[in-house]
């Protein structure tokens, strides 16, 4: 599934949203064990999130392994 997600994403993404803006606020929360944001960077997540970013112990798909435990709100 991941790999189908990425296959989507145009490669020329910031150049779109400058041409497109986002009419929605933009939030991120990411694993704090990822390798893959690691290697990414997150200079385009800081931009479009504008400080709306949260951490959680875990590596880049936690949200799919702990899913009922970081998505009930509890």
């Amino acid at each position: 599934m991941e790999t189908a997600i990425y296959n989507t994403l145009p490669d020329n993404l910031d150049r779109l949203i400058k041409r497109h803006p986002l009419k929605c606020p933009v939030a991120f929360i990411g694993g704090r064990q990822s390798t893959e944001m690691q290697q990414v960077g997150m200079a385009m997540t800081d931009k479009l999130a504008k400080g709306r970013i949260s951490m959680l112990d875990g590596s880049h798909l936690f949200p799919h392994g702990k899913a009922l435990r970081h998505g009930s709100g509890d």
